[in-house]
């Protein structure tokens, strides 16, 4: 007997979301260096590496201080790398999310946003308050949802200031501590609060929305379908 083919619906399910792969995928679990994430050239204490123990346990982390004084003194970073730039509304990305550990002396607390550019200008979320811990293990996980009513455009920077503009583009991705509404740059850039810190992260992730998530669970198990009628056959 020939074996059965593999249903259509499972090769559409399987194969749709390899077509969003650039964003759907990205994970930065910092086990091989920064991982596109940076804080301009001139910045003497960029993000980096940190090669023990991150948040589950395992080796790697991001590290990224600031000392309130000059081009290292916000703390901020940003990816333009091809893993967080493009079209997040055809990926199905939903949300953003990251763990964070703050470790900044004197109890310094940061109001955590992320930010995003492109052809809309740039896009800044609510801030997420983070206290200051002393023990290296504390850290706390940060959820962005991707929605337009999450976020505010920010006057002046170049674009059409509408958020689909921006997220069916983003150039950069960034995350900031600013308390209040980040202003920009001459650079048209985002500027972070002055102040000293130190802060880890550690598996920054694109969040599926449900449907694509479902799609993905949906593709797996008519995979498993299809693989056990061609063993029966």
């Amino acid at each position: 007997m020939k074996p059965h083919p593999l249903p259509t619906l499972a090769v559409f399910a399987l194969t749709l979301p390899s077509l969003q792969a650039v964003t759907l995928a990205s994970l930065n679990t910092f086990t091989a260096g920064s991982e596109g994430w940076a804080e301009g050239g001139a910045s003497p204490n960029p993000p980096a590496q940190a090669t023990g123990p991150g948040r589950d346990g395992g080796a790697g982390f991001l590290q990224n201080d600031s000392d309130a004084s000059g081009s290292g003194g916000r703390q901020l970073m940003w990816n333009d790398s091809a893993a967080w730039t493009g079209n997040y509304l055809a990926a199905g990305i939903s949300a953003v999310s990251f763990w964070v550990n703050n470790l900044s002396a004197g109890g310094t607390g940061l109001s955590l946003r992320v930010a995003f550019g492109g052809p809309g200008g740039w896009f800044v979320s609510a801030p997420r308050t983070v206290a200051s811990s002393a023990p290296a293990d504390a850290w706390t996980r940060l959820g962005f949802p991707l929605a337009a009513n999450e976020f505010t455009a920010i006057s002046g920077s170049p674009g059409t200031a509408v958020w689909s503009d921006t997220m069916a583009g983003v150039t950069r991705f960034e995350i900031l501590s600013s308390a209040d509404l980040p202003s920009l740059t001459n650079g048209n850039f985002l500027r972070g609060d002055n102040l000293v810190s130190t802060v880890r992260f550690d598996d920054i992730a694109a969040v599926p929305e449900p449907s694509t998530l479902a799609l993905l669970g949906l593709g797996g198990l008519l995979l498993r379908a299809g693989k056990l009628m061609r063993r029966k056959a």
